[in-house]
C-alpha cells in the first residue's frame, strides 16, 4: 500500500507541476559571425494558463547538429513576462514567458534544439487524451550556406491566442515578414510530445474527426494563405484546438538556387466561443497589398477583425 501511496502521490505532483503550460514555440536572431562559428540567440516562448503556478525563473533546452550523435543542453533565462489582451472576448486567461541565451554554432552546419515537459491541458479538444501527453517545442537552424548568406534569422509571431466568435470566417496573422526576406513554406503537422534530452519527438494523436487535413474537425474549416501570411478558421461549435504549423524558410545562393535556410514549429491555440461582442471598434490598417490584375486586396491591422 506504501509503494502504491507513493506512486499516486508522484503521479498528481507531476501532473500538477505542468498543468499550468499551455502551449510554447522557439524563435532564433543571428548576433555575429567570427572565423567558422556564428552566435545565435535562442529565444524560447512559453504560455502560462494564468490559472496554475507560476513558472520558473530558468529552463533548459537542448541541442545537437543534425549529423552528430552529441546532445548538449543550453540554459535559457527569462527575460520578460506579458499578458496579452484577450482578442474576442475570449476567456482564456494567460501570460507569455520569454525566456533567451546565446549560443555559438560552427558555420555552415544544421542544428536541432528542443524544449519538453509533462503534461498537457484538458482543453485541447482535438487531441486525444492531452492531459497524459507531454509538450515538445522544436526548431531547426541552418547557420549560414558557402554559396549563400552567411547567417539567418528565424521568423516572428503573434503571441496571443487566435479567439474568434462561432460561425464566423475569421483571419488571424500566422506571422509577420521574414527579417531576411525568405521564402516561406506552410505545412500543419502533428503535435508532439517526448523527451528534448534525447531529442526523440513523437507524434501525438488527433481526437476523432480530427487530422492534419482536418485540423478543426468536422464541425471546422482552416486555411493557410502563404502569399499575406494569415490563416481563415471557422467553426460551429464551441472548441479550443492546439494546432501546430511548420514554417520553412529558403533563401536563394549565388547560382540562384533555392536552398533551405530553417524550420520553426508554432503551436497555436484557437478558442472558439459563443461570447461574441455586438460593439464595434476602430482598426487602424498595417498595409495593404494586391497583385496586378487581381480583384482582391490584402488587409494587414494589428488586431483581428470580426
Amino acid at each position: 500500500m506504501r509503494k502504491i501511496l507513493i506512486a499516486l502521490i508522484l503521479f498528481f505532483s507531476f501532473q500538477a507541476s505542468a498543468s499550468h503550460l499551455i502551449n510554447g514555440n522557439f524563435t532564433y536572431e543571428f548576433v555575429s559571425q567570427s572565423g567558422n562559428q556564428r552566435t545565435y540567440k535562442i529565444n524560447l516562448y512559453l504560455y502560462r494558463d494564468l490559472t496554475g503556478i507560476n513558472l520558473p525563473s530558468t529552463t533548459t533546452v537542448y541541442y545537437k547538429k543534425t549529423n552528430q550523435s552529441t546532445i548538449s543542453a543550453l540554459s535559457l533565462t527569462q527575460v520578460s513576462v506579458n499578458t496579452p489582451t484577450n482578442t474576442c472576448n475570449s476567456n482564456i486567461s494567460y501570460a507569455v514567458h520569454k525566456y533567451s541565451a546565446n549560443v555559438i554554432l560552427n558555420a555552415a552546419s544544421v542544428y536541432d534544439f528542443a524544449y519538453s515537459t509533462c503534461c498537457r491541458p484538458s482543453t485541447a479538444t482535438n487531441l486525444s487524451n492531452p492531459v497524459s501527453q507531454s509538450v515538445y517545442l522544436t526548431i531547426r537552424i541552418v547557420t549560414s550556406r558557402p554559396a549563400g548568406r552567411q547567417y539567418n534569422n528565424s521568423v516572428e509571431f503573434d503571441n496571443r491566442i487566435m479567439a474568434a466568435p462561432l460561425n464566423t470566417p475569421s483571419s488571424f496573422v500566422l506571422n509577420y515578414p521574414d527579417s531576411d526576406g525568405d521564402s516561406l513554406s506552410y505545412q500543419i503537422t502533428d503535435v508532439k510530445g517526448g523527451s528534448a534530452g534525447s531529442l526523440s519527438p513523437v507524434s501525438i494523436g488527433y481526437s476523432t474527426g480530427y487530422s492534419n487535413t482536418a485540423p478543426l474537425g468536422p464541425n471546422g474549416s482552416l486555411s493557410i494563405d502563404a502569399l499575406s501570411r494569415t490563416m481563415m478558421a471557422r467553426s460551429s461549435v464551441q472548441q479550443t484546438v492546439l494546432i501546430n504549423i511548420k514554417v520553412t524558410e529558403w533563401d536563394k545562393d549565388t547560382t540562384g538556387t533555392f536552398k533551405f535556410m530553417g524550420i520553426t514549429e508554432k503551436e497555436f491555440i484557437f478558442n472558439f466561443h459563443n461570447n461574441a461582442s455586438s460593439n464595434l471598434a476602430n482598426a487602424t490598417v498595417d498595409s495593404a497589398s494586391a497583385n496586378f490584375l487581381s480583384d482582391t486586396i490584402h488587409v494587414s491591422t494589428s488586431h483581428p477583425i470580426y
